[in-house]
């Protein structure tokens, strides 16, 4: 009999989970959970603490070095492990927080600045391809280009299309999907100068990127807040049929075929090519999303008006009656 992964039971959704990541990501760090749960570590710390894993291991890959660069490869694996890990702890202990979500995308966001940041250090010293020319400081344009634009982009809209799948699919778990507007109404009830007031500015700000991105998309979910936030059975069935098909492919825009390309480069010593694999690689892949997802986006607000005035219409002939 095949065993069950017991991690499956804190997963968010099935729908959108990476295949690598029920494989190993989630088995890896559901013990790691359970500990963390048992004693009594809240997901920030958890969170935090990944984030220390995923920084140092960054710093090592500042060092041409075979043994070093295999030390921080396990070192930032360790920092995805804890960074599923604080999610399964949230959900264990029910101390899921928005808060804590926009923590957790600050870590992201530092791991990140921490790799490219390495990534320019490692390569400062190198030539650039098909020249003798050294790259020297001027490596930092590119790695800032493509970590600022390219990077932040693709994962914001990776991110914000997995959340609407989980949120338009009447998904019952995992549901993380905000709108600028409950953003700035918190952020704005924080203290000024706060810390906190600060993590929610910066998550505002991402999530109105996201919302400039998605027309279509935003003017759904303007119909269904005007719907009392009732998404009809209709459109959370279409929207869910029509995302699985694509939904997996937003993965790609994540942490495992970024980082997992990136190691396998660095191990083979030819990791400026994670620069043009970002921009020729995943940049159409975030492309296509947008343009798919907000094809059904405008499908499903028109299923969404049609099944509104048919309820009007019901709702009329009863009162006739």
């Amino acid at each position: 009999m095949k065993k069950e992964n017991p991690a499956k039971k804190f997963e968010k959704c099935l729908d959108i989970s990476d295949r690598w990541d029920l494989f190993f990501t989630e088995r890896a760090s559901y013990p790691l959970a359970v500990m963390f749960n048992k004693m009594g570590c809240s997901p920030n710390f958890v969170t935090i603490l990944g984030g220390v894993f995923g920084v140092a291991g960054a710093v090592l890959f500042a060092f041409n070095n075979l043994v070093t660069t295999i030390i921080g490869i396990v070192m930032v694996i360790l920092y995805a492990i804890l960074d599923c890990a604080d999610g399964q702890v949230a959900r264990m202990s029910h101390k899921g927080s928005l808060f804590g979500r926009c923590v957790d995308g600050a870590v992201d966001s530092v791991v990140y600045i921490a790799i490219y940041l390495a990534l320019g250090f490692r390569l400062m010293p190198q030539t650039i391809p098909f020249t003798d020319v050294v790259w020297s400081w001027w490596i930092f344009i590119p790695i800032v280009a493509i970590g600022a634009y390219f990077h932040t982009s693709q994962s914001r809209m990776a991110d914000y299309y997995r959340n609407a799948h989980m949120y338009l699919s009447a998904s019952e778990r995992g549901n993380e999907l905000s709108n600028s507007i409950d953003m700035q109404k918190i952020m704005d009830a924080e203290k000024k100068g706060s810390f906190k007031r600060f993590v929610y500015s910066t998550y505002t700000d991402y999530t109105k990127a996201q919302e400039r991105a998605t027309p279509k998309l935003q003017k759904l979910l303007g119909l269904i807040r005007e719907n009392g936030g009732v998404i009809p059975v209709e459109v959370s069935s279409y929207y869910r049929r029509e995302s699985n098909k694509i939904a997996r492919l937003a993965n790609s825009l994540v942490f495992n075929v970024r980082s997992y390309v990136l190691f396998a480069l660095l191990l083979i010593g030819i990791e400026v090519w994670i620069l043009p694999f970002i921009i020729l690689v995943l940049e159409p892949i975030k492309v296509f999303l947008i343009v798919k997802y907000e094809k059904i986006a405008a499908n499903a607000t028109v299923i969404m008006e049609e099944t509104l005035k048919n309820k009007e219409t019901v709702d009329e002939k009863r009162e006739e009656i």
